[in-house]
């Protein structure tokens, strides 16, 4: 299995529908592993199970095993979490080194939503490429260079994770600078697109339609690196 995961330090960049995007251009399932409780049952109008709760139960062995657990959120197949942080930071306290084992023995490639990092989560054991999302003002910046030397200080770069940075919005600081600064690759430039978002947080489809929409075309360049080896990351993809 390959795995890439989305989180951010600081604000709301719009980690989900990012992953969600990625996950579509990726043809792969989204992962929600917020600890302060996911949102995509609720955007999807989507049951509770099943989800991640029903995988941990069942432990499935068999290679797709898992896909049985996934709902369809937009088009795109979405293993959900709870929605209350207690629910949620209890099931990968209590279950989530099954949960992580399942997936390690899975095939195919998952996209998970890590939502704000506070905390390390036990996902990441798991992950392939690391992706810190911030938007370019000072306060998510400086919040964003504590979450990548933490990441760095762990097992992750013993295992040769990558770990990117991917900026939202407009800011004062231009990506090169902030890359130096950060001590991680930024790896893309989202624009803000308050249209396309909105139509994802009102639980609308990843169909064809957004495909010429600023956000989609610029997450399809991020897609593309993400594919790429590390040493073949072409500059910052912006559009």
């Amino acid at each position: 299995m390959r795995s890439v995961a989305l989180c951010s330090a600081r604000g709301a960049p719009g980690v989900t529908t990012t992953a969600l995007l990625v996950a579509s251009h990726l043809d792969s399932v989204m992962v929600e592993a917020d600890l302060s409780g996911g949102v995509v049952a609720v955007r999807y109008g989507l049951g509770r199970e099943p989800g991640l709760v029903t995988l941990a139960a069942a432990n499935p062995h068999e290679p797709g095993g898992w896909l049985d657990h996934a709902q369809n959120a937009g088009g795109i197949p979405v293993l959900v979490g709870p929605d209350a942080a207690e629910t949620a930071e209890s099931l990968w306290r209590t279950a989530g080194e099954r949960i992580v084992g399942v997936l390690g023995r899975s095939d195919g490639t998952v996209v998970v939503d890590v939502g704000r990092m506070w905390r390390r989560p036990r996902v990441l054991d798991v992950a392939e490429v690391v992706l810190v999302l911030a938007r370019p003002n000072a306060e998510e910046l400086v919040a964003a260079s504590h979450a990548v030397a933490t990441l760095k200080a762990t097992n992750l770069g013993h295992r040769g994770v990558r770990v990117g940075v991917v900026l939202v919005g407009d800011g004062t600081y231009r990506p090169t600078e902030i890359g130096d600064s950060l001590g991680a690759p930024v790896l893309a430039h989202l624009p803000d697109d308050p249209t396309t978002a909105a139509h994802l947080r009102d639980g609308g489809t990843t169909s064809r339609s957004l495909a010429r929409s600023r956000l989609s075309r610029a997450v399809a360049g991020l897609a593309d690196i993400i594919d790429q080896p590390a040493a073949q990351v072409p500059d910052v993809v912006t559009v």
